[in-house]
Parts: structure tokens; sequence; C-alpha cells
């Protein structure tokens, strides 16, 4: 359960872009085996937990990175806010080299947000950032 408070940890630093000093990058944390679905399905009317609180999952590959970095990827769906400040569900995908970071001080998190896509469910970033896959990338 701890790496998965820490999994959700990252996932809001990546939103809020602020440096996190992320877990090793070894497998999915426990329960992380949402689908597509899952991750797009349409929001729920009451939007219960925390900003940052995973609600789900899943593996991922990201094919379109170049020079082919080794890392570990994940599909997420989260609790955020609007700009109002109001609770609502995103999506995003969260990656983490393999590589151990040899710099000084903790890994930097480098968020990257395109441009809005389109409001409906399929436009999703993460959706056509990567394909998913079943098993656990180790």
């Amino acid at each position: 359960m701890r790496f998965r408070t820490l999994f959700s940890a990252a996932v809001l630093g990546a939103a809020l872009a602020v440096p996190v000093t992320a877990p090793p990058a070894l497998a999915a944390p426990p329960g992380c085996d949402a689908t597509d679905a899952d991750i797009y399905a349409a929001p729920p009317a009451t939007v219960t937990g925390k900003p940052g609180d995973l609600l789900a999952c899943r593996p991922a590959k990201l094919t379109n990175i170049p020079g082919d970095v080794p890392m570990k990827a994940w599909k997420v769906r989260y609790v955020s806010t609007d700009v109002k400040g109001q609770k609502n569900v995103v999506t995003g995908t969260v990656a983490i080299p393999d590589a151990a970071w040899t710099k000084g001080g903790s890994r930097p998190t480098v968020a990257f947000n395109p441009g809005t896509l389109g409001s409906g469910l399929q436009c999703a970033f993460s959706k056509q950032c990567g394909t998913a896959v079943a098993e656990v990338l180790g």
C-alpha cells in the first residue's frame, strides 16, 4: 500500500509540476490492473477522495518516446481539481525511467501538458500517448 501512496504522490506531483521523489520503478502497484474502460469511464456524479488519490491504473508501454528510453509507465485515473477548486476525475500517464538518478537531490519531475485535444472521452491525451499492456512491465 505504501507504493500505491507514493505512486499517487508521483501522479499529483506530475500534475502540479513540482519535484517529488519517485519510488523505484520495480513493478506496478498492487491492484494496478484496471482496463482502459475503467481508466476512461465517464466521471461519477460525485467525486470522493483527495486531489492526487489514485482511482485506477494499468501498466502501459510508451511507443512514441524518442531514443527508446527504458522506463516503466502507467495509465492513471485520479482525483484532481478544476479551475474553480471543485474535485474532478482526470487521466494521465506516469513514466519513471529505469536508470538510477545520479545527479544531486531528488529526481526532477517533468510534466508535459499538451493543448486540449477535444472534450470527448476518446480525446484523452493519455489514451493516445501509448499502448496499454496486460502484463506488468518488468
